[in-house]
């Protein structure tokens, strides 16, 4: 009986470590839910035009973005819009004030590493401020 205990407890452990990874990046397991991990103030560490694969990381300098537990986005400390998970929380949508919105599809989502990605156009990754 014991032994079929340990044996289903590994296998168990296993299917969640190899299981567990929504984003392509990773992580495979975390103990924070996901908006407690993109709940941050974010610098742009390094930005990527996909479509030219240049560097574009000046565009973003200086810029902090501070995703808030209440779901407001601010941009260098003024409210820009709102924040929320889209598609089964494989992206974030970005709601200006102006009604306009911006979706990033997660690449990677750490509690001190976020890469979103405008489909298809840049790659951003953040580091916290």
């Amino acid at each position: 009986m014991k032994l079929s205990i340990k044996v289903l407890t590994v296998f168990i452990l296993a299917s969640v470590f190899v299981g567990c990874s929504k984003y392509e990046n990773g992580p495979a397991l975390s103990l924070k839910s996901k908006k407690a991990r993109v709940t941050n103030e974010w610098i742009i560490e390094k930005a990527t035009d996909i479509t030219e694969n240049k560097d574009i990381t000046s565009d973003y300098a200086g810029e902090i973005w501070d995703f808030r537990k209440d779901g407001s986005f601010f941009k260098n400390g003024e409210l820009k819009g709102t924040w929320d998970f889209y598609n089964d929380k494989e992206a974030v949508i970005i709601t200006k004030s102006d009604g306009d919105s911006d979706i990033f599809r997660i690449l990677k989502l750490k509690e001190k590493e976020m890469w979103l990605e405008i489909t298809g156009e840049e790659e951003l990754f953040f580091a916290p401020f």
